[in-house]
């Protein structure tokens, strides 16, 4: 600044006026972006720290608290906006409504400290088998929820199956000893004819009574989507076989 001052004021200077005149015209002027430098830095910085906490707010709001994967909110908002991007490219999207069984033997036998941890192992496991662009979280209690891009009806029924092998073939531990578990999978292709990401939603979930009442650990495609498959395929002729009492 005090060379700028040179510069500027050393062909008119005179004897009443010097560099470091604290009347001078230049000097007011130098000091104001000074004076400003410091408001501007603070106000950066309160801003930057906003964003930060706004973004971590967003977080909290779409994490689930005890699994820390997506919550219902998460899945049902990315699932309504996949809705309408498969419905504009007339492309694949499932949805795979998935229950822990015999949960609530869990809760009653070991108390609900067990209770969580089960829940977290399944959740760790889901999400370790849910690839690419593929979505899970957890929906309520101890039921997840997947959603599967660009899926055929037999696309959808593999990645399904995948994860049902997933839970049955990774026992959680906890007392120091091992226990397995299985998971129940109902599945739901979108139609052209559905007009809310609710009415794929809903089928998955009957899908998912289904495999229940027919013994549980199985997977489940709501009935609308086999009946659409023309072809023999070898994943089809297995999904409602798998698990328990088959």
């Amino acid at each position: 600044a005090s060379v700028v001052r040179l510069i500027v004021l050393f062909p008119t200077a005179n004897a009443a006026t010097t560099i470091l005149d604290p009347s001078s015209w230049l000097t007011s002027l130098l000091m104001v972006p000074l004076a400003v430098l410091p408001v501007i830095g603070t106000t950066a910085f309160i801003a930057m720290c906003s964003e930060r906490i706004r973004r971590q707010w967003e977080l909290a709001a779409s994490t689930d608290h005890l699994t820390s994967i997506p919550n219902r909110r998460m899945i049902t908002t990315t699932g309504e906006e996949r809705f309408k991007a498969a419905q504009r490219a007339q492309s694949g999207l499932a949805i795979a409504m998935i229950d822990i069984d015999h949960f609530k033997k869990i809760n009653d036998q070991y108390g609900h400290e067990i209770g969580d941890l089960a829940l977290k192992h399944v959740a760790l496991v889901l999400q370790q088998h849910c690839r690419g662009v593929n979505l899970v979280g957890r929906f309520g209690g101890e039921e997840f929820a997947a959603l599967f891009e660009d899926a055929s009806v037999a696309a959808a029924a593999a990645a399904a199956e995948r994860l049902r092998q997933a839970i049955e073939h990774t026992p959680c531990e906890w007392n120091g000893l091992r226990h397995g578990m299985t998971v129940s999978i109902g599945v739901a292709l979108v139609k052209a004819a559905d007009s809310t990401f609710d009415d794929a939603l809903r089928r998955a979930d009957g899908a998912l009574y289904t495999a229940k009442a027919e013994g549980r650990n199985r997977v489940v495609i709501d009935q609308e989507d086999v009946d659409s498959v023309t072809m023999p395929n070898p994943v089809m002729s297995r999904v409602r076989k798998v698990g328990v009492g088959d």
